[in-house]
């Protein structure tokens, strides 16, 4: 019975953290995007927010999946 509980915990535990991982990477890119655009960057990737909040929020997925 232990084990079935640990398997809920587990995925109900990195479900969490995925959508953790995604609402910070967004938040960064769109951070990064600001900060980016007012200091007059030309980078497509940071200046521009419908490609930074997205791209962010997928490293955010990556790094909290693992």
């Amino acid at each position: 019975m232990n084990q079935s509980r640990s398997k809920k915990n587990g995925a109900s535990g990195r479900a969490g953290k995925v959508i953790l991982g995604l609402v910070l990477g967004a938040g960064a890119g769109y951070l990064v995007s600001y900060v980016a655009g007012s200091a007059g960057s030309q980078c497509m990737i940071l200046c521009n927010q419908e490609v930074a909040i997205p791209y962010f929020a997928a490293m955010g997925i990556l790094v909290a999946w693992r």
